[in-house]
């Protein structure tokens, strides 16, 4: 820890653009530097770069156009002394940087400190690598992987790199959870065979690409490389995520240990790995096996995983012995048919019913009460409103159903449709490719001798008897165990981050989180017991009981109503920004805009926060700006930001003798058919810490020098003309030069947005009248438009 107290507490903020990054960038070289010069058994060598590019990505499911220049990396190759330069070598990447108003603890002080930590233990073991190591301490993920695509598109070892392990966070403890791997299987069996405390899940890779964010893998795994790998994050404890609160002592005991040994144990087997090749390797052995595997863990002790190949036969298996079971079983094939036809329609009527009433519950509650997310701080609160309501669900077409069965047939008719339909999902999930297909198969083979061991059981304890109740339900403990313990971290998980999701438009946007953590928890029913219900029915599925869980889910849902979402532990994140509008150097009007990202509004912190109001040197108003201008600076975050407020503050400039930043045209020369070339300089003025800018270009453009001379896809925001934007990042000091390609006519409209962390005296004020349970992210953006 004592890596992470230094950089996140006695340094403390390392953004892009502050003193901090480089005093990290300096300790990490004195700790290399310390661990070389006692190194006998293996060569160290370190190399600082000062990367710069451009290109265009995806990010956020919006396009987005980058240049930066001059950001750092600091690296180290540990090799065996007789290894060439040209061998083969494994890539440990973490970044050092830390989001905007956050001293970044556990995102991402805690990979670098277990970096340097493994290093320390391959320096003092006298253990030497089959094959180098490349430690990546990278000084730009938090501005869209810039570093990352600074070192996999120039660095001088970046083609012997042939596995990447990505070190990364997603709140400040762990565990660890591979949430990506690819693009070959063999990385998920060293992993499989290596890891001391494995951590590993199918349904994460098939999940994350839906969570808002991305990570550096990637960049080496996806975009601008093929390299072998995975991605490695701690995953819980979101609440301080990107937050003030991401602190060195909020880190939890052992995550850090846990992730080194990991990590010791998985370079042993990356480094051993005889698939481990160089990109001119890989690219002369061509067909190279991509199909993903099934993996897993149990509950951190071991791991399973099998091929795509052998997940195509397992997995179709529980729906073809539900089909052939009438053929070994039953006299009368129609009959049985349709009554596994009629069971499997009913089951799925209970898995919709379960999920569909906890969100009609969640939107009932928001109707008739002004305050989302009640169980934000407070998780056990979402599970006492929805999990009833949702069992409800599950059992309501079991109450209402009148065919004239015995209870004995209606047992094995649902319990053969539930297994036949948990064996279908299977099917269909690896036919479209999703690993997380495992799910349903495990449930539906632990499942199947469920019905022989009940029926074996009844002859001898009776139909009615406990113990042959308990029969049924012991096959599908297993599953059950495992569903259940995988379910409290996802919920936990998405829990955090619907703290994140966003401020969507009215009216449907307050109603986002508390549908999306109704439909989570109702799923999360479904997954956990909807396997042993057939078998449980009987005896659950009476209308006294149906009531009785509705009348718990609607007590609780009332009940804490009037509960306060947040809390120091769960705070709100709020974005506060001091925006001037500029003309050259200039101020023509300033305010303090105010942002949330999540459903409650600045209302709801106004009226719960009374320092802050009464400090406001006017009463706050909807901005009549969309929050995508406003906050073009934080593209493409600005579109999460539908519902900002503002309040007009003085217009003068925020320090004296202030250089405004402004963007220039210095030459226009025609084209030909109509055309021009416009040539443009970005002046940043005197700011000094500036975190990064933007350019929002709408009109007849039709070419840039950005991106490598290559339009991004355009972006349409409230129903306006299409237009491209183009992120800065790098030394503030220097301009940016570059041109653009445009029809005469129409004129182009520039709008750029210029984010400086530096704050004025009134901001930092007002920054202070904040309560505890409110994690505000405060900088200063200049604003301006051109139309040229």
């Amino acid at each position: 820890m004592d890596h992470v107290w230094e950089l996140a507490h006695e340094i403390g903020g390392r953004q892009e653009g502050t003193e901090g990054l480089a005093r990290a960038a300096e300790y990490l070289k004195a700790q290399i530097t310390a661990l070389k010069d006692r190194s006998k058994s293996v060569r160290l060598e370190l190399d600082e770069s000062l990367v710069s590019g451009s290109f265009s990505m995806l990010f956020l499911r919006h396009n987005v156009a980058l240049s930066y220049r001059n950001h750092t990396n600091v690296a180290v190759r540990v090799s065996a002394h007789n290894a060439t330069d040209d061998q083969a070598s494994v890539l440990v990447n973490g970044h050092f940087d830390s989001p905007l108003g956050s001293p970044g603890a556990g995102d991402c002080a805690s990979c670098v400190a277990s970096m340097l930590e493994v290093l320390r233990y391959i320096v003092d073991s006298g253990w030497v690598p089959p094959s180098p190591i490349i430690f990546l301490f990278n000084g730009a993920e938090e501005v869209f992987l810039l570093a990352s695509h600074g070192f996999i598109t120039t660095h001088k070892w970046r083609s012997t790199v042939g596995a990447v392990i990505n070190v990364e966070a997603t709140g400040a403890s762990g565990p660890d959870l591979v949430v990506q791997s690819g693009p070959e299987t063999w990385p998920t069996r060293v992993y499989a065979e290596s890891a001391v405390v494995p951590g590993a899940n199918s349904v994460a890779q098939d999940v994350f690409p839906l969570v808002p964010g991305d990570t550096d893998y990637r960049i080496f795994s996806q975009d601008f490389a093929d390299i072998p790998g995975m991605d490695i994050v701690f995953l819980l404890n979101g609440y301080v995520y990107h937050t003030a609160y991401d602190r060195p002592e909020i880190i939890a005991s052992g995550s850090i240990q846990t992730r080194g040994e990991n990590l010791i144990e998985l370079l042993k087997g990356f480094t051993s790995a005889p698939e481990l090749k160089t990109a001119d390797q890989r690219a002369q052995a061509g067909g190279s096996n991509t199909d993903r595997h099934v993996y897993f863990d149990i509950l951190g002790k071991f791991m399973v995983h099998y091929s795509r190949k052998t997940a195509q036969v397992l997995h179709y298996l529980p729906l073809l012995i539900v089909l052939a079971v009438p053929y070994f079983f039953s006299d009368d094939l129609k009959t049985s048919y349709s009554a596994i036809f009629y069971g499997a329609v009913r089951h799925g009527l209970g898995c919709v019913l379960a999920v569909l009433f906890p969100v009609m519950l969640a939107a009932a509650r928001l109707i008739l009460s002004a305050t989302a997310m009640a169980w934000f701080a407070n998780p056990l609160i979402a599970v006492a409103t929805f999990v009833p309501v949702s069992v409800a669900g599950l059992l309501l077409p079991r109450v209402l159903s009148s065919r004239p069965h015995s209870t004995q047939e209606k047992i094995v008719a649902s319990h053969w449709g539930a297994t036949g339909l948990y064996g279908l999902e299977a099917a269909v999930l690896i036919l479209s490719g999703a690993m997380s297909s495992y799910f349903p198969c495990w449930w539906a083979l632990f499942m199947i001798p469920a019905i022989h061991v009940l029926q074996l059981l009844q002859k001898r304890f009776g139909q009615h008897s406990l113990r042959s109740l308990l029969g049924y339900i012991l096959p599908g403990l297993l599953p059950s165990a495992y569903t259940i313990f995988f379910v409290v971290v996802f919920v936990e998980f998405i829990v955090e981050k619907l703290g994140m999701v966003g401020a969507h438009p009215d009216p449907f946007g307050f109603f986002v989180a508390d549908v999306v953590i109704a439909f989570i928890m109702g799923l999360a029913v479904v997954v956990s017991v909807g396997h042993i219900i057939p078998g449980l029915a009987h005896v659950l599925a009476k209308p006294r009981i149906i009531w009785l869980l509705l009348a718990i889910s609607v007590g609780v849902s009332v009940g804490t109503s009037g509960t306060f979402p947040y809390s120091t532990l769960a705070p709100k994140r709020i974005i506060l920004q001091h925006s001037f509008r500029t003309s050259g150097d200039s101020i023509i009007e300033a305010s303090h805009d105010f942002a949330t990202v999540d459903p409650n509004p600045m209302t709801f912190v106004f009226k719960h926060a009374p320092l802050v109001r009464e400090s406001l040197a006017a009463e706050p108003t909807l901005s009549q700006h969309s929050g995508a201008n406003t906050f073009l600076a934080l593209y493409p975050i600005s579109l999460m930001l539908s519902r900002s407020f503002q309040v007009p503050t003085l217009a003068g400039p925020p320090y004296p003798q202030a250089s405004l930043p402004k963007l220039l045209l210095t030459e226009s020369i025609p084209g030909t058919q109509g055309t021009r070339r416009l040539f443009f300089e970005l002046d940043l003025g005197s700011l000094q810490e500036v975190w990064g800018a933007a350019i929002n270009v709408t009109g007849p453009l039709l070419n840039w020098s950005l991106s490598n001379q290559s339009l991004p896809g355009y972006e349409i925001v409230n129903g306006g003309p299409p237009s491209y934007v183009c992120r800065f990042s790098g030394k503030s000091s220097e301009t940016w030069k570059f041109w653009m390609d445009a029809k005469i006519s129409p004129p182009l409209r520039i709008e750029l947005g210029v984010l400086d962390q530096k704050l004025d005296k009134t901001t930092i004020v007002l920054m202070q009248k904040f309560p505890p349970w409110a994690a505000v992210v405060a900088g200063t953006t200049y604003l301006s438009s051109y139309e040229i």
